[in-house]
């Protein structure tokens, strides 16, 4: 498995920043994941999983793109075949600002990133998709960027 960090300034609104590739088998975030009240924007390049919350039977198919924002609860992640992600984690205030709309709207349940910007979402994965590895944290950092550009 492969696994990158971006390094952020101590200025910087994104909490983190961090991508991996390999095989499902490989993954370095098996089992359960919880956000900690944080807003995670996270971008499957290969093949899609699913994903099922703990409180909860069945399995559901996981947007490519999708926003994350829990308070309580956890999900469970599995994947087949070829794992390539990218993602980042913002303070609630700031995802507000990069979605346009209340977090409230999207609190505790995964949301596809296409449902909350539109078309937008799509050509910023495709971007994503077709750019080397080593390009995917400055094509998020420019997409956040602009975003945020009339927030004060």
């Amino acid at each position: 498995m492969d696994m990158a960090i971006a390094p952020l300034s101590r200025r910087s609104l994104v909490k983190a920043m961090w991508s991996a590739s390999g095989t499902a088998s490989e993954a370095v975030l098996p089992g359960v994941t919880v956000p900690d009240s944080h807003v995670e924007f996270v971008f499957h390049l290969a093949d899609p999983w699913r994903m099922c919350r703990t409180d909860e039977q069945g399995w559901k198919p996981q947007p490519l793109a999708f926003v994350l924002a829990q308070s309580h609860g956890a999900l469970r992640f599995a994947g087949e075949g070829t794992t390539s992600v990218v993602a980042f984690r913002v303070p609630p205030i700031v995802a507000c600002t990069i979605l346009g709309r209340p977090v409230h709207d999207i609190w505790n349940e995964p949301v596809a990133l296409r449902d909350l910007v539109g078309m937008e979402a799509d050509a910023l994965s495709e971007h994503l998709c077709s750019a080397p590895t080593q390009e995917r944290f400055s094509i998020l950092e420019a997409w956040i960027e602009r975003r945020l550009r009339d927030w004060s």
